[in-house]
């Protein structure tokens, strides 16, 4: 999904990726707890990590449930996370970020369809 994206890195191939991850489901890390993995880089902004395919965190997370969603209710449920800078798609191989901004646009986009 994210091959032609990360190689081209223009309009058409962004315009494609988030249609393309809009309609699929994303795959999320979830502690014993019910809560969320955050994750946070060396400046301290905090990510929502979302996987395409278990398989991309596999290595990374050993003790977690996937929860799986459609990728417009992980938007939802980020109305209500405040403390997070972005979505990352694939932290851990591709590391696609969506800052809030576009979170935001995407959410109100979805709004109106």
């Amino acid at each position: 999904m994210l091959g032609i994206f990360i190689e081209k890195q223009d309009e058409e191939s962004v315009v494609n990726f988030l249609e393309t991850l809009l309609s699929h489901t994303v795959f999320i890390p979830v502690f014993k707890d019910g809560k969320p993995d955050i994750l946070a880089d060396m400046d301290g902004e905090r990510f929502y990590p979302v996987f395409t395919q278990i398989e991309e965190a596999q290595d990374e997370y050993v003790d977690v449930q996937w929860e799986e969603l459609p990728f417009p209710d992980v938007l939802d449920r980020l109305e209500n996370i405040e403390t997070v800078d972005a979505v990352v798609v694939n932290p851990f191989t591709e590391n696609v970020r969506l800052p809030e901004e576009l979170i935001r646009g995407l959410r109100e986009q979805i709004k109106t369809m």
